[in-house]
């Protein structure tokens, strides 16, 4: 709120020193004012920073597990619309009726450069909206051209996941698929994020492989050797950081499309996943295991089978942190948390963080809850009824 009382302060200052006029002064900031918010509810909110004084739609949703002050651009933006205010209260001082020996032509420079730079950085701010929705156009466009194509029959993926929270994931996987029946011997592809950066793939003997994976389509080239089950088998070793904007390239609309008076979609939910120091949650929409063919757009996402596949993970986390995969958690090789399901399951998330387990047998089920360390102790009321719950 600061930074916009700021704002309206200075142009309070500066059109009453400009119009002379009480009255006059008072129209214009109205005006000026109710403009902006008016352009603010208006435009859609990928353009919104230009005129959120308030920085009302650049509020997050932070959590008691995530506290958050805000990311970049809206640092970025909140210090630009102060930027603005403190600059035109020094134009202000500078068009003033002065006595004094004050050099207000100085002042006036000063001020106007305030004002350009507090511009130019909100522009930045648009443009990395900007780059967002360019990005998403580009990532359906590419997986548009190949989502009708059949993609190969993912049959296990087995392997090792390093999970650095905050900063970075380790993949070293063995990947095994039968190639698509009517094109044996052409690409197979497969999506996979584009914030992960692929450092090698190599076949069972081995052998590099030769692929490109660009905009989250990964395009193995020449055919591997199939086995004897018909299976192909890969090596994937893969680090970077997720990209959380790679997911559901399907949607009609996306929330910085809307304007301001269906601003509420963003209540709903925008985050694909978190990937955070202290919590990581990876969801499958957004691919963070390769999946089988281009990532369905279009018709394409209608007629899509979701393809079920043998896993078998060992997931690395830090020290009193839990992973949850899919299947029952078990101990694996170096420390690490395994989860291999019994059954063929389909894209799956990875969620870790510092949680305590509680758990109850109930006819030969285990059903289990995972509760973050600041909420467990809302479940403790409960303890004496543990008995009555269970039955």
């Amino acid at each position: 709120m600061i930074p916009g009382m700021v704002f309206a302060i200075g142009l309070t200052f500066l059109l009453t020193l400009v119009a002379r006029n009480r009255g006059v002064s008072a129209v214009l900031l109205l005006v000026a004012l109710g403009g902006l918010l008016a352009v603010m509810l208006r435009v859609p909110i990928w353009i919104s920073p230009l005129a959120d004084v308030l920085g009302v739609l650049m509020a997050g949703f932070p959590s008691d597990i995530l506290p958050s002050l805000g990311t970049p651009d809206v640092f970025v933006q909140r210090l630009a619309i102060l930027l603005i205010g403190c600059s035109m209260i020094v134009l202000a001082a500078a068009v003033h009726p002065r006595k004094d020996d004050g050099a207000p032509s100085r002042r006036g420079m000063i001020g106007a450069a305030g004002v350009v730079i507090g511009i130019l950085a909100l522009g930045w701010v648009v443009q990395l909206r900007v780059g967002l929705l360019d990005d998403l156009e580009r990532w359906r466009t590419v997986h548009e051209a190949h989502a009708a194509e059949p993609g190969p029959d993912v049959r296990s993926i087995r392997g090792t996941v390093d999970v650095d929270p905050g900063t970075r994931i380790g993949l070293d996987l063995e990947l095994a698929y039968v190639p698509v029946a009517d094109v044996p011997n052409g690409p197979a592809r497969f999506t996979w994020n584009p914030g992960l950066e692929i450092e090698s793939i190599r076949d069972s003997s081995g052998g590099e492989v030769a692929f490109t994976h660009e905009d989250g389509l990964l395009e193995i080239g020449a055919p591997p050797a199939v086995g004897a089950d018909g299976e192909v088998r890969l090596r994937m070793v893969a680090t970077g950081s997720p990209d959380s904007d790679f997911a559901y390239l399907d949607a009609e609309i996306h929330p910085f499309e809307v304007g301001a008076w269906d601003a509420q979609i963003f209540l709903l939910g925008f985050e694909s996943s978190v990937f955070e120091s202290r919590f990581v949650g990876l969801m499958p929409g957004i691919s963070w295991l390769p999946t089988s063919g281009a990532m369905p757009v279009g018709e394409a996402a209608r007629d899509r089978v979701t393809d079920f596949f043998r896993l078998d993970l060992t997931v690395q986390v830090p020290d009193d942190w839990t992973a949850v995969v899919a299947g029952t958690r078990s101990e694996g090789e170096g420390g690490g948390q395994r989860f291999a399901p019994g059954v063929p399951v389909p894209p799956v998330a990875l969620f870790a963080s510092e949680f305590e387990r509680r758990a109850v047998e109930i006819d030969g089920v285990v059903v289990e809850a995972l509760l973050h360390r600041k909420h467990a102790g809302a479940y403790e009321v409960f303890g004496e009824s543990s008995d009555e719950i269970a039955t």
